[in-house]
Protein backbone atom coordinates (compact mmCIF):
# COMPACT_ATOMS: atom_id res chain seq x y z
CA UNK A 1 0.00 0.00 0.00
CA UNK A 2 2.95 2.24 0.87
CA UNK A 3 3.97 1.26 -2.70
CA UNK A 4 1.09 2.62 -4.14
CA UNK A 5 0.61 6.10 -2.46
CA UNK A 6 4.50 6.87 -3.51
CA UNK A 7 3.48 6.14 -6.75
CA UNK A 8 0.04 8.35 -6.57
CA UNK A 9 2.11 11.57 -4.81
CA UNK A 10 5.43 11.36 -7.39
CA UNK A 11 2.85 10.95 -10.38
CA UNK A 12 0.48 13.59 -8.97
CA UNK A 13 2.93 15.81 -8.30
CA UNK A 14 4.60 14.97 -11.75
CA UNK A 15 1.37 16.27 -13.36
CA UNK A 16 1.23 19.34 -11.70
CA UNK A 17 4.54 20.50 -12.36
CA UNK A 18 3.15 19.89 -16.11
CA UNK A 19 5.30 16.26 -16.86
CA UNK A 20 3.84 15.09 -19.98
CA UNK A 21 6.53 12.18 -20.32
CA UNK A 22 7.13 10.52 -17.39
CA UNK A 23 9.17 7.13 -16.52
CA UNK A 24 8.04 4.78 -13.29
CA UNK A 25 10.21 3.10 -12.11
CA UNK A 26 9.50 0.60 -9.16
CA UNK A 27 11.11 -2.32 -7.93
CA UNK A 28 7.70 -3.98 -6.55
CA UNK A 29 6.84 -6.22 -9.04
CA UNK A 30 3.10 -6.67 -7.46
CA UNK A 31 2.70 -2.89 -8.01
CA UNK A 32 4.14 -2.60 -11.23
CA UNK A 33 1.42 -5.58 -12.52
CA UNK A 34 -1.38 -3.57 -10.95
CA UNK A 35 -0.45 -0.42 -12.64
CA UNK A 36 -0.42 -2.38 -15.93
CA UNK A 37 -3.54 -3.97 -15.82
CA UNK A 38 -6.51 -3.10 -17.81
CA UNK A 39 -9.16 -4.92 -15.85
CA UNK A 40 -9.74 -3.27 -12.54
CA UNK A 41 -12.59 -5.42 -11.90
CA UNK A 42 -9.71 -7.46 -9.85
CA UNK A 43 -8.92 -5.52 -7.48
CA UNK A 44 -11.13 -3.31 -5.23
CA UNK A 45 -8.78 -0.72 -3.63
CA UNK A 46 -9.57 3.18 -3.50
CA UNK A 47 -5.83 3.85 -3.83
CA UNK A 48 -5.44 1.75 -7.46
CA UNK A 49 -8.60 3.54 -8.73
CA UNK A 50 -7.20 6.97 -7.77
CA UNK A 51 -3.49 5.64 -9.52
CA UNK A 52 -5.39 4.69 -12.59
CA UNK A 53 -7.56 7.93 -12.65
CA UNK A 54 -3.66 9.58 -13.02
CA UNK A 55 -2.57 7.11 -15.29
CA UNK A 56 -5.37 7.66 -17.49
CA UNK A 57 -4.71 11.29 -17.92
CA UNK A 58 -3.44 12.89 -21.24
CA UNK A 59 0.48 12.08 -20.61
CA UNK A 60 2.86 9.26 -21.23
CA UNK A 61 3.69 7.48 -18.36
CA UNK A 62 5.78 4.34 -19.36
CA UNK A 63 6.06 1.93 -16.25
CA UNK A 64 8.60 -0.58 -15.60
CA UNK A 65 10.00 -3.17 -12.93
CA UNK A 66 14.15 -2.46 -12.19
CA UNK A 67 15.68 -4.79 -9.86
CA UNK A 68 16.27 -3.13 -6.13
CA UNK A 69 19.49 -2.90 -6.83
CA UNK A 70 19.36 -0.76 -9.65
CA UNK A 71 16.79 1.09 -6.94
CA UNK A 72 19.13 2.65 -4.57
CA UNK A 73 18.46 6.65 -4.67
CA UNK A 74 14.61 5.46 -3.51
CA UNK A 75 15.94 3.15 -1.33
CA UNK A 76 18.54 6.11 0.42
CA UNK A 77 15.60 8.47 0.57
CA UNK A 78 13.79 6.39 2.08
CA UNK A 79 16.22 5.78 5.00
CA UNK A 80 16.86 9.46 5.39
CA UNK A 81 13.35 10.28 5.60
CA UNK A 82 12.46 7.30 8.24
CA UNK A 83 11.59 8.87 11.82
CA UNK A 84 11.67 12.65 10.53
CA UNK A 85 7.91 13.81 10.60
CA UNK A 86 5.57 13.19 7.43
CA UNK A 87 5.84 15.68 4.37
CA UNK A 88 6.53 16.30 1.40
CA UNK A 89 10.01 16.87 -0.02
CA UNK A 90 10.66 18.61 -2.99
CA UNK A 91 14.90 18.13 -4.26
CA UNK A 92 15.99 20.01 -7.41
CA UNK A 93 19.09 18.44 -7.13
CA UNK A 94 19.43 15.08 -4.83
CA UNK A 95 21.01 15.33 -1.50
CA UNK A 96 24.76 14.97 -0.96
CA UNK A 97 23.86 11.90 0.68
CA UNK A 98 22.87 10.23 -2.08
CA UNK A 99 25.26 11.74 -4.39
CA UNK A 100 26.87 7.87 -4.33
CA UNK A 101 23.75 6.34 -4.66
CA UNK A 102 22.75 7.76 -7.80
CA UNK A 103 26.03 7.47 -9.50
CA UNK A 104 25.75 3.59 -8.68
CA UNK A 105 21.88 3.43 -10.67
CA UNK A 106 23.60 5.35 -13.63
CA UNK A 107 25.83 2.14 -13.74
CA UNK A 108 23.41 -0.51 -13.26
Amino acid sequence: MAELWATHDGLLHAWRLGYRKVKLESDSRQVVDILKCDSLDLIDSAIVTLVHELLGRQWEVRIRHVRREANSVADKLAKLMRGQPQSETLYVDPPAEVSEAFLHDQLV
